[in-house]
C-alpha cells in the first residue's frame, strides 16, 4: 500500500515498540470489543488478505500526525455528481480498513486506534449497539456493494435457519453462554453451541453454511463459569446437511439427560426425610445419620457400644 510515510517526532519515541512485541488497538470506550476483533483477525492470514482488498488499492492513501490516535485522514477527491455516493461510502471504509490492517503489520508505534474506523458513514447504516458487529456488517456490505460478484459477501456472514425451513437468519456473529453443571464443571465450544443452535427445540438450528471466518461472542451465565476451547472446531454437528445425524444424536442425547434427571431425583429423595410429625418439614439424611451414631457412640453400656461397632 502506497502513501506518505509519517515520522514520529521526539516526544513519541518512548511510544515505539520493540520488534518482538506486537503492535495493539487502544480499547475504545464503553470496552467495546472492536479494537480486540481487528487485532484478532489481523493475525489470521486468510481474513488479513481479504480485509487489505487489493482489488481497492489506493494510490495515495494520505497521512495524519494524529490518525494513529483515532483521526480520519481527509484526502483529495474528485467527485463525480452523477456518481454513487454509497459506493463512496462503502470505499471509505474498505480503504480505511486497509490502513489498520497495514498499520497492525508493519508500523513501529506501540499501538493506534480503531476510532477512525467508529466515524465511518457506513459504520452508521447497522443499528447494532455494539461496534464489533456493526463493522463485521459493514464490511460485509461493501465488500459486496463494490465488487462485481454476487457471492463476495461471505467472509462473516453464515446462512442458519431451523431443520423445518423457517426462520432463516444470517448472523456475523455467535453468542453463546458458558453453563457449567456439576456433572460438566469444564464445558466446551460443543456445549455451548449445542445450548445455542439445539437447545430444547423440537427443530433446532443448523448451518446452511458456514462463513469462512466465524466469530463468537462467549459470555458467562456464571462468574466461575469456564469454557475449553479446542484448537480446531469442526462444525459437522451443526450443518444441515447432516440434519438426520443431528437428531439421532439429539435423540440420545435427550434420552441421557431424562435418565440423569432420574438419578438426580432419586438422590433428592434419598438425601431429605419427611418430618414424622410435621410433613412440611424436611430433614437432611446424613445430618440424621450423623446425629444417630453420635448419639450411639456417647452411650456408656456394652450393649449400645456393640451395635454401634456394627453399624460401623
Amino acid at each position: 500500500m502506497r502513501g506518505r510515510e509519517y515520522v514520529p517526532d521526539t516526544d513519541a519515541l518512548d511510544r515505539l515498540r520493540k520488534q518482538t512485541e506486537p503492535v495493539f488497538l487502544k480499547p475504545l470506550s464503553g470496552r467495546d470489543f472492536l479494537p480486540s476483533l481487528l487485532t484478532i483477525l489481523h493475525s489470521i492470514p486468510q481474513c488479513r488478505r481479504a480485509l487489505l482488498a487489493p482489488e481497492h488499492e489506493l494510490s495515495d492513501y494520505g497521512a495524519s500526525e494524529h490518525w494513529w490516535e483515532g483521526e480520519t485522514i481527509e484526502t483529495t477527491r474528485i467527485i463525480d455528481a452523477t456518481g454513487e455516493p454509497i459506493r463512496d461510502m462503502h470505499l471509505e471504509l474498505l480503504h480505511e480498513t486497509q490502513r489498520l490492517m497495514a498499520f497492525l503489520s508493519t508500523s513501529s508505534r506501540s499501538y493506534g486506534s480503531a476510532g477512525s474506523i467508529v466515524s465511518m458513514p457506513a459504520m452508521k447504516l447497522s443499528d447494532d449497539q455494539m461496534m464489533f458487529s456493526r463493522f463485521l456488517r459493514a464490511w460485509d456490505r461493501a465488500a459486496y456493494e463494490t465488487a462485481a460478484l454476487d457471492d463476495t459477501r461471505t467472509l462473516f456472514h453464515s446462512e442458519l435457519e431451523r431443520t423445518d425451513g423457517n426462520d432463516p437468519v444470517e448472523p456475523v456473529y455467535l453468542e453463546v453462554e458458558m453453563r457449567n453443571i456439576p456433572a460438566n464443571p469444564t464445558a466446551t465450544v460443543y456445549d455451548a453451541l449445542d445450548l445455542d443452535l439445539w437447545g430444547t427445540r423440537e427443530e433446532p438450528c443448523l448451518f446452511k453454511r458456514t462463513a469462512p471466518v466465524m466469530t463468537m461472542l462467549v459470555k458467562k451465565a456464571a462468574p466461575l463459569a469456564s469454557m475449553r476451547v479446542e484448537k480446531y472446531w469442526y462444525a459437522d454437528r451443526y450443518m444441515m446437511h447432516n440434519a438426520e445425524a443431528v437428531a439421532e444424536i439429539r435423540t440420545k442425547r435427550s434420552a441421557a439427560q431424562r435418565r440423569l434427571q432420574e438419578i438426580d431425583t432419586n438422590l433428592q429423595r434419598l438425601q431429605t426425610l419427611s418430618h414424622p410429625l410435621d410433613s412440611s418439614k424436611q430433614i437432611d439424611s446424613a445430618k440424621l445419620l450423623r446425629t444417630t451414631i453420635s448419639f450411639i457412640q456417647s452411650r456408656d453400656d456394652q450393649h449400645d457400644s456393640g451395635i454401634y461397632s456394627a453399624l460401623l
